[in-house]
């Protein structure tokens, strides 16, 4: 087996105004060709930018011989106002 896992649901990037609330993290699921359904790890990580903040949420899935998949949201809250 050499191809990674697929992630399914991953949502596309989101720019928000601040003050408004993130949309909670999508349930991504993972499949493989050879192990079917695979266990999905999520992490997120808060950056401060000028005038905002940055969340990038992070889905990866590693099937049973090693092989690696992941994709990453990023959701900038920025001040337009």
């Amino acid at each position: 087996d050499t191809q990674a896992p697929v992630l399914a649901g991953v949502p596309d990037d989101l720019t928000l105004e601040c003050g408004l609330n993130s949309p909670d993290p999508a349930q991504v699921t993972a499949l493989d060709n050879c192990d079917g359904s695979v266990q999905v790890s999520f992490s997120e990580t808060t950056t401060q930018i000028n005038c905002g903040i940055r969340l990038t949420r992070t889905w990866a899935a590693t099937d049973n011989c090693g092989n690696v998949v992941s994709a990453s949201q990023i959701i900038t809250l920025t001040d337009s106002q």
